[in-house]
């Protein structure tokens, strides 16, 4: 017979390369299983990354339609400074072909305030009008990666924007107003700073007005996360969020960090931003979406949901529980007296041909033969019901013939033993009787 071989790659099975086993762990090692799945948050969030990649993605390119608007004001604002900066010569020679000014480079400054001023308003504009539908279905959806659901990316974020929308477009409408005017607030203490005024209150209002839009971003993103999560008021969602951020500030502010990092790259490294910018089209929404919803899921757990009848937590999270050796050999012995017990199990009919009988469905059926078929496995399931319920009886019967013999063999065995103390004791009175004879025999023969 001819004999053939595997292939190279069918011998050494399908090895794959460098950065699929940087990221996935190696086949050979024991920790690569299909039963280890993620035991805490940490390895939750890492493990989606990996294996929700792709959806991942997919999130980012629909939720950045939402802030096109941002990107495009903030671009539209650095091409009307440069214009502005390029058309006056602010910082060159006056004296020929242009008007006079007594201070040109604060009017520059002055210029480019109004743009800044100009920019934030649409912006705050935008972040109301487009961002709500997309946000509702982001995080929507992402809550439900997170709960390791099955998700169809276009279908969740459909389900979770006709769900949320009014409640997102309540909660940016409240953000956009505070943003603005603490937005406002830092160009002008700027512009303060740049006249020479750098009072003690001054720089103080200046960095309250930066920690206030952080809290305010914490405090926002706790509203969404509440309001994907549960169904609340609105005042105890407000409530409910303030109280997160100021008793969780300073995680917030750590996992904010981390979520937000490819775009603070963007933002502030102009030497990565080639880098920054790919990550940012990939990932630069969906990953501070996943680290701040996982996070959230963990204050929670923690915070919420135990006073929650019902709630359930840790969802996502495989629980382990270390088994003890007694653990061990009480599961033992529970499996040795199951099949001990294993008798009692219900009796299966032998298959023959004789009793009942099925019919093949031809190769075209109808309803008709379906309906005969259904009545044919209905008497063959009675059938079956019967026998087993025989064999119980008989089992029965069985058990009850030899409780009743060997109570029979007990009673004989105890009936034996009555009837053999008594020949003793009747021996022992014969043996008295004639001990007594011999004695009064004696006592004659001596008087």
């Amino acid at each position: 017979m001819p004999k053939f071989r595997r292939s190279a790659n069918q011998s050494k099975g399908n090895k794959k390369g460098i950065f699929y086993r940087m990221i996935m762990g190696s086949e050979k090692s024991e920790d690569y299983a299909r039963a280890q799945l993620p035991t805490n948050r940490w390895a939750l969030g890492w493990d989606l990354l990996k294996s929700r990649f792709g959806k991942m993605c997919i999130i980012n390119l629909i939720t950045l339609i939402g802030f096109l608007g941002v990107f495009f004001f903030l671009l539209y604002n650095n091409s009307e400074k440069y214009v502005i900066g390029a058309s006056l010569p602010f910082l060159g020679n006056i004296g020929v072909g242009y008007p006079s000014y007594v201070d040109v480079s604060l009017q520059g400054y002055i210029l480019g305030m109004q743009a800044d001023i100009r920019c934030l308003i649409l912006i705050a504009l935008s972040l109301v009008i487009l961002a709500p539908p997309f946000l509702a279905g982001a995080f929507y959806t992402m809550r439900n990666i997170v709960w390791t659901e099955g998700i169809f990316v276009a279908n969740d974020f459909w389900k979770g924007f006709k769900k949320n929308y009014f409640r997102f477009l309540c909660i940016m409408l409240i953000f956009s107003i505070i943003f603005l005017i603490a937005g406002y607030n830092i160009i002008t203490l700027n512009y303060q700073i740049y006249l020479g005024n750098n009072s003690f209150w001054i720089v103080f209002a200046l960095i309250f007005a930066y920690v206030s839009i952080v809290i305010l971003i914490m405090f926002t993103l706790f509203m969404f996360s509440l309001n994907v999560t549960y169904e609340l008021k609105f005042r105890h969602l407000l409530k409910n969020a303030f109280l997160l951020t100021i008793g969780l500030f300073p995680q917030s502010l750590f996992f904010m960090a981390i979520g937000f990092l490819p775009l603070i790259l963007l933002l502030f490294v102009p030497s990565l931003y080639a880098i920054t910018l790919i990550l940012t089209i990939l990932l630069g929404f969906s990953f501070p979406l996943l680290v701040w919803t996982n996070y959230s899921q963990w204050a929670f757990d923690k915070f919420l949901n135990n006073k929650i009848e019902g709630a359930v937590k840790n969802k996502g999270i495989y629980e382990k529980f270390e088994k003890k050796e007694e653990d061990v050999i009480e599961e033992r012995k529970s499996a040795s007296l199951a099949s001990y017990y294993a008798k009692e199990r219900r009796a299966i009919k032998p298959v023959n041909d004789t009793d009942v009988t099925i019919t093949e469905l031809p190769m075209m059926f109808n309803r008709a033969d379906l309906e005969r078929l259904r009545k044919e496995k209905e008497i063959v399931k009675e059938d079956a019901d019967r026998y087993a319920e025989e064999a119980k009886k008989n089992g029965n019967q069985k058990k009850q013939g030899y409780k009743n013999a060997k109570k029979a063999k007990k009673k004989t065995e105890t009936s034996i033993y009555d009837n053999i103390e008594e020949v003793n004791e009747r021996n022992s009175l014969m043996d008295d009787g004639s001990d007594s004879a011999e004695d009064i025999q004696n006592t004659n023969e001596v008087e």
